[in-house]
């Protein structure tokens, strides 16, 4: 099921917003089963039942807008900001056994996971444009930055059961937490000038700031509850990117043909922890 909004509207000559907002909800169910019989010989045969059941839920918003304003006929500005969040909720529950012709339990197990993930996202850009006197002479900025994070929860109980001399039961209870955030900040800035009456040279700049930091921290409980860190299973990170990227063009059109010449310079700094 899903429904969505949509708004638009201009106050005055020199504004405009436009907006809209989106839900959908989606349910999944899937049941399965299955009888197997190998035949090892004419009178030796396993016989294996197992089952599944699996349930998911997900919720999904999306808020945008768009606000466009002119300050007057040089000066304007563009605000673009997103908002979104997920929810996604799921289970799902396993058995199986074999068994031999007389009905003893070689090995049997039973699984049971359920999972909760929430996901808060948004972005947003500013744009400034400036137009001066001359023609072709313009300066733009944008600033823009997105930030993303994400939340995890998941539950793991496992039961295994093994025939070797006796039957053996072995256990296994998880938790497992997991966070991952990710910003994103960027600044770039766009500046033309006339050259003749054909010509434009172009010259940019953007600096850019990327963050993100990662952690899943598992823990095994034991039959008294008591938690333990799981290190094989458990991780963190954090990570720094920074990057300059900046260039220069030359563009010219006569008639029917336009030609471009630039070059662009990147510059790149990397820091990670794990």
């Amino acid at each position: 099921g899903s429904i969505g909004l949509n708004y638009s509207n201009k106050f005055g000559k020199d504004t405009k917003l436009t907006a809209s907002y989106f839900y959908n909800r989606q349910e999944s169910e899937n049941n399965s089963a299955s009888d197997r019989t190998t035949y090892f010989s004419d009178s030796l045969a396993q016989y294996t039942r197992s089952s599944s059941d699996r349930r998911s839920t997900n919720h999904n918003h999306r808020v945008t807008f768009r606000l466009e304003h002119a300050f007057d006929s040089a000066n304007s500005i563009v605000l673009t900001p997103r908002f979104g969040f997920q929810r996604n909720r799921s289970s799902s529950t396993g058995l199986s056994s074999v068994t031999d012709d007389h009905g003893l339990e070689l090995t049997g197990s039973r699984n049971e996971n359920s999972a909760l993930r929430d996901g808060l996202d948004f972005s947003n850009s500013l744009l400034f444009r400036h137009r001066f006197a001359r023609k072709g002479r313009t300066f733009s900025a944008n600033l823009s930055t997105s930030i993303a994070d994400q939340h995890s929860e998941n539950q793991l109980l496992a039961e295994n059961r093994f025939l070797s001399d006796t039957l053996s039961d072995v256990l296994l209870d998880q938790r497992a937490d997991g966070n991952n955030t990710t910003q994103r900040h960027a600044l770039e800035l766009n500046y033309t000038e006339p050259v003749g009456k054909k010509g434009q040279l172009q010259f940019k700049v953007e600096p850019t700031v990327q963050l993100s930091d990662a952690e899943k921290l598992t823990q095994d409980l034991d039959a008294a509850g008591e938690a333990t860190l799981n290190t094989r299973l458990s991780n963190m990170a954090d990570n720094t990117i920074r990057t300059l990227r900046g260039g220069v063009g030359y563009r010219v059109k006569a008639d029917r043909i336009t030609f471009n010449a630039g070059v662009d310079g990147l510059a790149t700094d990397m820091h990670s922890e794990q």
